[in-house]
């Protein structure tokens, strides 16, 4: 039977490798990755919130120079030379 503390754990290690998952594709990628809302954002990389979703998003676009855009159809992810 797993703690409650082992399934923080495993919740926080989904999130870091979802994230760096993220990141990497991003910066492979000759095209901008697109989430449709900042909730798809959120299950993509398991958080708990929108809020904590956005926070990654920043820390991971301060730390690999990753562009972001928001607009109607959703956030776009480039890494500066995706047109």
């Amino acid at each position: 039977m797993m703690s409650l503390a082992g399934h923080k754990t495993n919740k926080l290690y989904i999130k870091y490798n979802r994230s760096l998952e993220l990141a990497f594709q991003v910066l492979s990628s000759r095209h901008a990755v697109h989430f449709r809302s900042v909730t798809h954002l959120a299950e993509y990389l398991g958080c708990e919130d929108n809020q904590t979703a956005l926070d990654v998003l920043y820390q991971l676009s301060q730390r690999y120079r990753l562009s972001c855009a928001f607009d109607e159809q959703g956030i776009w992810i480039s890494n500066g030379a995706a047109g």
